[in-house]
């Protein structure tokens, strides 16, 4: 398959995420199709508060990863981080950003499990 450049991108429809997953389950028993679409549905509605913390690990994901090409000299990352960041919405997530744009793509962790959790 041939990739597709990214500003051809723009003229495609892109199916929901709904649409991609009914067709892979496609096939499956009925309970387990039934319980994969609804976990996708429960995350892209945003219907729990797991849904909601899966979708700031994934955006956590994103902006560690756009701090790792930053450091490795990439330019333009800022709207990537910023899109990122825009998107999470636990405080915990957005202490976790801080931390990981405040050290190093690696650093904050390590200072994050040393971490005494009364201070």
């Amino acid at each position: 398959m041939t990739d597709i450049h990214h500003l051809a991108r723009r003229y495609l429809i892109a199916p929901s995420n709904e649409e991609v997953t009914a067709d892979q389950v496609r096939g499956l028993p009925g309970p387990v199709a039934r319980m994969v679409s609804g976990a996708v549905g429960e995350y892209e509605e945003k219907a729990s508060l797991e849904a909601v913390c899966a979708r700031d690990a994934d955006k956590l994901e994103c902006l560690i990863q756009a701090i790792e090409y930053r450091e490795q000299g990439y330019r333009n990352m800022q709207p990537w981080i910023d899109g990122s960041l825009a998107a999470l919405r636990t405080p915990s997530a957005r202490r976790l950003a801080d931390e990981a744009l405040g050290t190093g793509s690696l650093e904050w962790v390590t200072r994050l499990l040393d971490e005494d959790p009364d201070t």
